[in-house]
């Protein structure tokens, strides 16, 4: 479980027995959960490390208008894995899910909903 601020720390010596992790954050106003599979967790005990994921509302006010206009007023998070304060991005062939709950608005479709990966470099791509 993550603290009121969204970080969880995971030791090294507690990830060499996990087969998957699960982190579950409150922080904000709504509730996000990470799940690492066993693939993935495998490439996190390959880096011998211990890890830091946070999970928190992210300032819109920084991203690119572009990003901005498409976003509007929708829920926009910062998610980061870092190993030793190394940003962690590749999971091998292992999966890492993400769930955030949504509430449709009047008039959406629900299968228009996306979720949308804001790189560094604030480019978008929607993520499958």
């Amino acid at each position: 479980m993550a603290d009121d601020a969204g970080v969880a720390s995971v030791k090294k010596g507690m990830l060499e027995i996990a087969e998957s992790l699960t982190v579950k954050s409150d922080a904000g106003d709504t509730p996000v959960e990470m799940v690492f599979d066993k693939e993935a967790v495998g490439v996190l005990k390959e880096l011998d490390a211990d890890l830091e994921i946070s999970i928190s509302g992210a300032d819109v006010s920084k991203l690119p208008s572009e990003a901005r206009k498409l976003i509007g007023d929708r829920p926009v998070y910062d998610i980061t894995v870092t190993a030793d304060g190394k940003s962690v991005t590749d999971f091998g062939t292992g999966l890492v899910t993400i769930r955030i709950p949504y509430a449709l608005r009047v008039g959406e479709d629900p299968d228009a909903i996306v979720v949308c990966f804001i790189g560094e470099d604030g480019e978008m791509s929607i993520i499958t």
